[in-house]
């Protein structure tokens, strides 16, 4: 996608979230923290004379949350296209779990045992489980959000965009894809999302040159 952005004039800058790839740290917040390291790499290209005209921010999964917990904390945000993201931590934590986390004794698990594990790990990680809500988040911003969900996502459940759309219906656009997965969205075959993302990216930041 960073290409495709790239070859329709944008500039693509690709991040790496805390605990993932080259960047350093262990515990992860489910968007919290993330979304103020990336306020952090805004500041540092405003101050590197890298962040010309208007801001965009694509993310997929994980990174579309942690996008939407940008957006409510940093107004230099201007559009968002959130793919596949969840809408709390708590509900897809137990999912995950129930479902793929732990094959064969996930199913098992009483939710209180899991939410106590989630509660745990916010003791851990220093951040408060509740917060990392992006339904709350996408209420506090008016930051223009695409929300593209596979209808077959068993990954994370199409419910999250649903409720997401409903958290804030005036400054966001559902599109759903039938019979597309959490990975068919995020390997894009048909480019759909791709497309998607420009054409909003088009309507929001273009400033006519």
């Amino acid at each position: 996608k960073a290409r495709a952005l790239v070859d329709e004039g944008y500039r693509a800058v690709l991040v790496d979230l805390r605990g993932h790839g080259a960047s350093t740290g262990k515990l992860l917040s489910y968007g919290l923290r993330e979304s103020l390291d990336l306020s952090r790499v805004i500041d540092e290209m405003e101050e590197r004379d890298l962040l010309a005209g208007p801001l965009g921010v694509y993310g997929i999964s994980y990174g579309a949350t942690t996008a939407i917990h940008l957006a409510a904390i940093d107004s230099r945000v201007q559009a968002v296209v959130a793919v596949a993201p969840f809408s709390d931590m708590r509900s897809e934590v137990s999912h995950y779990i129930r479902t793929i986390g732990l094959p064969g004794i996930g199913p098992f698990l009483s939710e209180a045992s899991i939410q106590e594990a989630v509660d745990a790990a916010g003791e851990l990680g220093g951040y408060e489980p509740d917060e990392a809500d992006a339904a709350l988040a996408i209420g506090q911003t008016s930051t223009p959000i695409l929300l593209v969900h596979g209808k077959a996502d068993f990954i994370i459940p199409d419910q999250h965009s649903r409720r997401l759309n409903a958290a804030a219906p005036q400054t966001t656009e559902l599109i759903e894809l039938p019979a597309a997965g959490h990975l068919a969205v995020w390997i894009d075959a048909r480019k759909r999302v791709e497309r998607a993302a420009i054409d909003w990216f088009g309507r929001h930041l273009t400033t006519g040159d």
